[in-house]
């Protein structure tokens, strides 16, 4: 890739072939994702966002908070915090 700061369009193929020789997601699935657009047409807020984020985390993990909190980037004691 690049070594400037702005993508080239040489970068985007690069990006391609490795999108297409990836092996399958076997984590949660593509089609799955956080929606950042509420019911009513207003951006979520980032709690929001978060607390979804760890819900699925949470889910995805059989509701092992060691695992979700690793999987998310956030230390377990921080995740438990945001938890209340």
């Amino acid at each position: 890739m690049s070594e400037q700061s702005a993508l080239e369009i040489g970068d985007l193929n690069v990006l391609a072939d490795a999108s297409e020789n990836a092996p399958e997601q076997t984590t949660l699935g593509r089609s799955q994702g956080i929606n950042i657009i509420s019911d009513d047409g207003e951006f979520k807020t980032v709690e929001e966002i978060e607390r979804e984020a760890m819900n699925m985390a949470l889910g995805h993990f059989d509701h092992n908070i060691t695992q979700a909190s690793k999987a998310l980037g956030m230390a377990k004691s921080t995740f438990y915090k945001k938890m209340k």
